[in-house]
């Protein structure tokens, strides 16, 4: 009975041992494949941080932003219909992005740690 039980283990352990290996091996194959060599200070990391921050912070400024670009070139009817449409769908985009560059700042994706969004927040032109 105890012989029986040892051999249980030991093939648990070896399949235990097998599924780890063949799941961590593609993971560690491509560990360093996105990573910047260049950014051993972290300052890429930080700075996409900071653009999600202040992505999250200004999304919903996109909606004034977009009533202004249209009244300038339309009638104040169309420029509030097609202001606030287009507003809303930058101010989905913009704030959506500045929520995934919060969560995910330490994920060198998209390659280099380079912007979701461009422009990279609301005050760049």
């Amino acid at each position: 009975m105890r012989g029986e039980t040892m051999r249980i283990m030991t093939r648990c352990l070896v399949v235990l041992a097998l599924i780890a290996a063949l799941i961590g091996a593609p993971a560690s194959a491509r560990a360093d494949m996105n990573y910047d060599e260049n950014d051993g200070d972290g300052s890429k990391i930080m700075k996409k941080l900071g653009r999600g921050l202040v992505n999250d912070l200004t999304f919903w400024m996109e909606l004034p932003m977009a009533w202004v670009d249209y009244f300038d070139q339309r009638d104040p009817f169309t420029a509030i219909l097609w202001g606030t449409a287009d507003g809303i769908v930058k101010a989905g985009d913009r704030g959506w992005g500045g929520v995934y560059e919060t969560v995910f700042f330490a994920v060198p994706s998209p390659r280099y740690y380079k912007p979701v969004l461009d422009p990279e927040t609301l005050f760049q032109e």
